[in-house]
């Protein structure tokens, strides 16, 4: 709300702006502005609005006479002065006539063209000016103008709505495309990283049922053997012979199982290393103060185990002193190397 206090104030702030107050008033305006907020902001608005108030004066272009014209009345206005300066002869006067003649003489009348003139002439001037600057604000907003045309001719198709559109539209199936790229190759790498998690699977299944496979196996061979061996002791006149292992071979066992029938003996090793390169087990049997082999044989490399059948000669007698010695291959007349199974005592 403006107060009645300073109304004047505001009536004036008009003129202020426009610069139409006389210095006393407008020193009182300045002052009163100092203290005042509210009316320098109504100030700088009127300023705002007189300085777009040039704008709106429309242009107009001076006569192309009038510099002749102007330069016409001037060499009048000199001419005029010139011939009033010059000396002239005058018959001599009247006291009462000579101040007749100067009061009434029309002094003014050569001075207050002159004025007219220049006054015309600077407003023809600042039009001429004013004129010029208003051209060339208008020049370069139309170059301006021109430069945003051209840029915009440019641009295939122009800045348009529909050029938005487009480009939105291109946007949003880039956008769409590098979603579903990523998407494929999530998908891809999850894909991936399932079979390679069900190769592992498998194959550690694999392996593992390898592995209990070949346990059930050894198992399975394990249990033929006893069934086998069992079956031979439980005949009648059957005898066994236990060997235990010696050295390298102290977790070794062995039995021989054989009858007086004549049937076919049975070696079971279990737990035996396997022989170095070129050598090879041999049994050996002693009996009556001779040594004699029933053959040679191998064993299982995972296991150390054999299952061999022997045919002992009839004149054995039960149970007799074996034992398993390392031999070259092919097997030897006389046993030549190291005992690793020999019969329990």
């Amino acid at each position: 709300m403006i107060e009645d206090s300073g109304q004047a104030y505001w009536d004036d702030l008009a003129a202020y702006a426009l610069g139409a107050l006389d210095p006393e008033r407008r020193r009182e305006i300045e002052t009163r502005l100092e203290s005042d907020p509210e009316l320098r902001a109504e100030l700088e608005e009127m300023q705002e609005i007189a300085a777009s108030l040039a704008l709106l004066v429309p242009s107009q272009e001076p006569p192309r006479s009038l510099k002749s014209r102007l330069l016409q009345r001037f060499e009048m206005e000199l001419q005029a002065r010139r011939t009033v300066a010059a000396p002239v002869p005058m018959p001599r006067e009247s006291a009462w006539a000579k101040f007749r003649r100067r009061a009434l003489t029309p002094r003014v009348a050569y001075v207050a063209p002159a004025m007219v003139m220049v006054a015309i002439a600077a407003s023809a001037v600042s039009v001429f000016a004013f004129n010029s600057l208003v051209d060339r604000r208008i020049e370069a907003i139309q170059d301006q103008m021109q430069t945003a045309e051209k840029t915009a001719e440019s641009t295939p198709g122009g800045v348009t709505a529909a050029n938005l559109q487009e480009a939105e539209t291109k946007l949003d199936q880039k956008t769409a495309s590098r979603v579903e790229e990523a998407e494929a190759k999530l998908d891809e790498k999850t894909a991936s990283r399932v079979e390679e998690v069900k190769a592992e699977l498998d194959q550690k299944t694999s392996s593992r049922l390898a592995e209990a496979q070949a346990e059930l196996e050894s198992l399975k061979k394990t249990v033929n053997i006893q069934t086998k061996l069992m079956q031979v002791l439980n005949r009648e006149g059957a005898a066994s012979t236990w060997l235990a292992g010696q050295d390298e071979a102290a977790n070794a066992t062995a039995v021989l199982a054989a009858n007086r029938s004549g049937e076919p003996a049975y070696l079971w090793v279990n737990g035996l290393p396997t022989p170095p390169d070129g050598k090879q087990y041999q049994l050996w049997l002693y009996y009556q103060g001779r040594i004699w082999s029933p053959g040679t044989f191998t064993v299982e490399p995972a296991d150390g185990s054999a299952w061999v059948e022997l045919y002992l000669p009839l004149a054995v007698t039960y149970p007799v002193y074996a034992a398993v010695t390392v031999e070259p291959q092919g097997g030897s007349q006389r046993p030549t190397g190291p005992n690793v199974l020999t019969s329990r005592r």
